[in-house]
């Protein structure tokens, strides 16, 4: 029986044809392999050396702030020295002094609103009294025909005609 092996074999007229095109095959592919691997080398060497620049950047930045810091903390001590005994009672002053100015604006501000508040009830009152003396309203002669119906309000308005007639006498009402 022959395979596709040996068809192929004897098509070639040989195994040393053969084994020449896989080793030229197996060595382009070495080579494209080397190439992909060193550009990749190179990006990744280009990537490490920005990452260091921008450490060194921190580092520098990082050693001035430590020196800034260290004056600060000499510039404290300073002015500790300077006010002795006192330390931060000035400054504890200082800060109740503004909270009693601050809560004392608001007293007042909050008496000038009580006022206004009261001053605005006044002037709708009177508001309401103009309007009522210039427009008629019968609101009033209405409102107790609005809470009963018409013939409770009916039977009502004949009572008070009745006992009006009767000269103060009760009559009980007919049922």
């Amino acid at each position: 029986r022959v395979t596709k092996d040996l068809q192929e074999l004897i098509k070639s007229g040989g195994s040393g044809q053969k084994y020449k095109e896989q080793k030229q095959l197996c060595t382009r592919k070495m080579q494209w392999n080397e190439k992909i691997f060193k550009k990749k080398v190179a990006e990744k060497e280009k990537a490490i050396a920005k990452y260091e620049k921008e450490y060194r950047k921190f580092m520098t930045r990082n050693k001035k702030l430590g020196g800034s810091l260290s004056d600060l903390h000499g510039t404290v001590s300073k002015l500790q020295k300077i006010r002795g005994d006192k330390g931060g009672k000035g400054v504890i002053e200082a800060g109740t002094k503004r909270k009693m100015k601050t809560l004392a604006q608001i007293k007042k501000l909050s008496n000038i609103a009580e006022i206004q508040r009261e001053d605005i009830f006044v002037l709708r009152n009177e508001r309401e009294r103009l309007q009522r003396k210039s427009f008629p309203m019968f609101d009033k002669a209405f409102s107790d025909r609005r809470l009963v119906s018409p013939d409770v309000f009916r039977e009502r308005r004949t009572k008070k005609h009745r006992d009006s007639r009767s000269g103060g006498v009760e009559i009980p009402a007919l049922q």
